[in-house]
């Protein structure tokens, strides 16, 4: 079924059906489809299908992690530098499970001057 949302979210996407598509991907990505992940972190973060949410965005790249996939620590790096609060880093982390992670992104953000 998680691989079936996860295909389901890409031929809704071909067809522009992004709200839809997005749908799909968030299933699919809480059953923990790591391409369902970046899809959501995407797309939340670009506008696709909803309004950009970078606290979402940020969960999604965060919970990769618990895949055993670590790609998204990157894609969360480029969102905190854009300006998140760090209470809108500490709600991603929240809802990815992986406050630990946030707290050093709040960390390395602060010695940048983010």
């Amino acid at each position: 079924m998680t691989e079936a949302a996860a295909v389901l979210g890409d031929r809704l996407a071909a067809i522009d059906e992004d709200a839809e598509a997005l749908s799909w991907y968030l299933h699919a990505a809480r059953q923990g489809h790591t391409g369902s992940m970046v899809a959501a972190g995407c797309w939340y973060r670009d506008d696709l299908g909803t309004a950009p949410d970078p606290v979402q965005a940020v969960r999604w790249f965060l919970a990769m992690v618990d895949s055993g996939n670590g790609d998204g620590i990157h894609e969360a790096i480029q969102l905190v530098k854009q300006s998140m609060t760090g209470e809108q880093i500490r709600t991603a982390g929240q809802l990815a499970s992986r406050s630990s992670e946030a707290e050093t992104l709040i960390h390395m953000a602060r010695e940048h001057g983010c």
